[in-house]
C-alpha cells in the first residue's frame, strides 16, 4: 500500500477530538521529560508536528525531499465519533510509520493519546469490567443442599458442613481445573463445574 501526506482537515479533525475536556482536566499527553503538554493552548504546534512526522515518512517512503506545509488549526465541524477518530489515527499512524524511529517520535505520542481518548470514550467503556476473572457464581444454600455429596479432593466430611457454613461455586472449566490440581475441593455434576 502506498503512503500518502494527510489532509489538513484529517489533522484538524483528530485535535478537534483530542482538546475536548475529559475527566474535569485539561487534555494533554506526557513528554519523556516529564512536561505535560495540554492539546488546546499548543493546536498549531501539535499539527504542525504531526504533519512533519507525515511528511517526512512519505519522504522517506519515497527517497524525496518535499518540505512540509505549515500547519494551522481549524476547528473540525463535523461529527467526531470515538470510532471515526480511532479509524483517523489509525490512517494517520500507517501514513507516517515509515522511518525506523516513528515509534520514539512524538508523533507518535501524541496519536497514541488521541486514541486512547477515543477508546475512553467508546459505548460501554465505562461499565466494562477493568479485569477479566474466571467465571464465577455464588451457589445458594438451596443449590448447594440441591447438589450430591461428590466432591473431590475432600479432607473433612463435607456433610457436616453442607448447609450451614460451606460456600459453593459454579465456575468455568479451567479455573475448575486450576482448582483440583490445587487439591482444592471441588466437583463436577450434570456438566457444570463447582469449587467450595
Amino acid at each position: 500500500m502506498s503512503a500518502f501526506v494527510v489532509s489538513q482537515t484529517h489533522i484538524d479533525a483528530l485535535l478537534t477530538f483530542a482538546q475536548r475536556p475529559q475527566y474535569d482536566s485539561p487534555a494533554g499527553y506526557y513528554k519523556e521529560n516529564g512536561t505535560t503538554v495540554t492539546f488546546y493552548d499548543n493546536l498549531n504546534a501539535i499539527g504542525q508536528i504531526l504533519l512533519d512526522e507525515n511528511v517526512r515518512s512519505v519522504n522517506f517512503r519515497y527517497e524525496e525531499q518535499t518540505d512540509s506545509p505549515s500547519y494551522l488549526y481549524h476547528p473540525y465541524r463535523g461529527n467526531l465519533t470515538p470510532v471515526q477518530i480511532i479509524k483517523a489515527c489509525d490512517c494517520l499512524n500507517y501514513q507516517s510509520c515509515e522511518t525506523d524511529d516513528w515509534k520514539n517520535t512524538e508523533a507518535h505520542l501524541i496519536l497514541d493519546t488521541i486514541r486512547e481518548r477515543a477508546i475512553n470514550e467508546l459505548p460501554g467503556m465505562d461499565e466494562a469490567k477493568w479485569e477479566i476473572t474466571p467465571s464465577t457464581r455464588e451457589l445458594s444454600n438451596k443449590e448447594l443442599a440441591d447438589l450430591p455429596e461428590t466432591w473431590q479432593n475432600s479432607k473433612v466430611d463435607t456433610s457436616k458442613y453442607y448447609e450451614s457454613v460451606m460456600k459453593a461455586w459454579e465456575v468455568d472449566r479451567p479455573t475448575f481445573y486450576r482448582f483440583k490440581a490445587e487439591g482444592r475441593l471441588c466437583m463436577v455434576n450434570a456438566g457444570k463445574y463447582y469449587i467450595a
